[in-house]
């Protein structure tokens, strides 16, 4: 039990170490581009404002996603884009974001903007991790960085989805992996004219 202990204390300490390095002994300034590779699909990686980190992990399921720190808040809190989507992350927060799971873990604000720095976690969600409901025929949204539309919603309460070019029927109450993406037909409403039809649709990673 004691070695166990340790072993937490040490990783403790060396998560701190590098966070003070980061904040406090890096002047880099301006925008750069970071790459998270397969080792590091789960890593710790310190951002300034305007940097942009890609992410291309072992599976191809988020390859190509990109993530871009465009603010740190004086409070803590980080404003991040990732694919498609902005959102903010509280401090010491974890958000899911186009199913990457962002942590917060720390941040130095300065009121020259270019001198802010966060230290973020990055992780991909395997699971259902976004929720659309109630979205009408045509409308689309991005999960990891693909495309998602729904086309058509039929009588018996299938639906017709395309996701970044690739069409897949999926039935009702039922899931499918396409495209590297997992689409689950919830539940769906439909009628006569098409414009009008909505279904409910849960998306994650394959």
């Amino acid at each position: 039990m004691a070695k166990s202990n340790n072993k937490t204390v040490w990783i403790v300490a060396l998560v701190v170490i590098v966070a003070a390095v980061f904040l406090f002994g890096n002047n880099l300034t301006g925008r750069q581009i970071k790459q998270i590779g397969p080792a590091q699909s789960q890593g710790i990686i310190g951002i300034h404002p305007d940097d942009v980190v890609k992410i291309n992990p072992s599976s191809d399921s988020i390859k190509g996603t990109e993530l871009t720190l465009l603010n740190v808040g004086e409070g803590g809190a980080i404003l991040v884009k990732i694919g498609q989507t902005i959102d903010t992350i509280p401090a010491s927060s974890t958000k899911i974001v186009e199913c990457m799971s962002i942590k917060n873990l720390a941040t130095y604000f300065n009121l020259e903007k270019s001198k802010r720095k966060a230290l973020i976690k990055i992780g991909a969600i395997r699971d259902l991790c976004y929720v659309a409901e109630g979205i009408f025929v045509n409308d689309y949204f991005y999960v990891a960085g693909k495309k998602v539309t729904l086309v058509n919603v039929g009588e018996g309460g299938a639906i017709l989805v395309d996701v970044d070019d690739v069409l897949v029927t999926v039935a009702s109450s039922k899931s499918i992996c396409v495209n590297d993406r997992l689409i689950k037909n919830s539940g769906t409403y439909f009628f006569l004219e098409k414009e009008m039809r909505r279904a409910v649709l849960d998306v994650g990673l394959c």
